[in-house]
């Protein structure tokens, strides 16, 4: 017996003051009000309503049951009306993951520019180079670099950046492909220590290829970046972030260009995406178009 159900039945056969109007507004017939009426009192082995041909009467077990079933329905209600406000104003914790290369000089503008207003928004950022189960850390929004393997998780690309091989500007200016292999090479951890980069002339007429063996390693763009602003070697810096960083790096290869990388916003939900939600990925989409 669906419960809930029998005792939504109940309550509006009650204030509804007869089954007949109850089955009019339920939208049902009148004997299958009856009947359920029947199976409800059967089930729970007490007479719950005295009926004659004119009128209904409580009995003292059906006045305590009405009051629950009421207490129920304000309940049911409540939780309705709460999902509802809360697609409308976002509010409660937003736990978003993503890379490190992304997390403070994309992702924290983003979000900062789409909750400033929203005070009910409790942000709970998670920087990891690796690929967490967004099930198992309760992660809200994951972005990452590249298309994810899972299936049971919705994902959508949201933009693209690319990777610019960078020196430090207190090197002297290192532009020929010949020599560019014998520089000390700063790896991230993820790189590994034998690097291989492909690159394409921005005409789109040639190709060429690096083999790198890494001199020093990190595990984080920024200290990668720090390491490379000491002229210890050049490194990957994504283009966007290159660029806050023009008054201590330079891109080396100005003709060449490395492939795409493209972004995705990846979440859990599979029925109704919480608005915060959408209105993160919104921004940093909106971030993206602009970089």
């Amino acid at each position: 017996m669906n419960k809930a159900r029998y005792m939504t039945l109940f309550m509006h056969i009650v204030s509804s003051g007869s089954i007949t109007k109850a089955a009019e507004k339920l939208e049902v017939s009148k004997s299958v009000v009856s009947h359920q009426l029947k199976l409800l009192e059967q089930e729970i082995g007490v007479t719950l309503l005295k009926r004659t041909t004119r009128k209904q009467q409580l009995t003292s077990a059906g006045e305590q049951f009405y009051r629950d079933c009421i207490q129920l329905h304000q309940i049911t209600e409540s939780a309705w009306l709460h999902a509802k406000e809360e697609q409308v104003e976002p509010q409660g914790k937003l736990k978003v993951s993503a890379p490190h290369a992304l997390m403070s000089s994309l992702i924290v503008p983003a979000l900062a520019h789409a909750f400033r207003d929203y005070s009910k928004v409790n942000l709970d950022l998670v920087s990891n180079d690796d690929q967490q189960n967004l099930i198992e850390n309760d992660i809200d929004l994951a972005i990452r670099i590249g298309l994810s393997k899972s299936s049971n998780l919705k994902q959508k690309r949201i933009g693209s950046f690319r990777d610019q091989l960078c020196q430090s500007l207190i090197r002297p200016v290192i532009d020929d492909s010949q020599f560019i292999e014998e520089l000390p090479y700063i790896a991230n951890t993820w790189q590994g220590k034998y690097i291989q980069h492909d690159l394409t002339s921005i005409k789109g007429k040639h190709k060429q290829q690096l083999a790198f063996k890494a001199s020093h390693q990190a595990n984080n763009l920024h200290t990668c970046i720090s390491l490379i602003e000491q002229g210890l070697g050049i490194g990957l810096v994504p283009d966007f972030v290159c660029q806050k960083y023009r008054t201590s790096l330079r891109p080396i290869l100005k003709d060449y260009q490395l492939a795409e990388n493209p972004i995705y916003a990846l979440h859990p939900y599979q029925g109704a995406v919480p608005i915060a939600v959408k209105m993160a990925i919104l921004q940093i989409e909106k971030a993206l178009t602009i970089l």
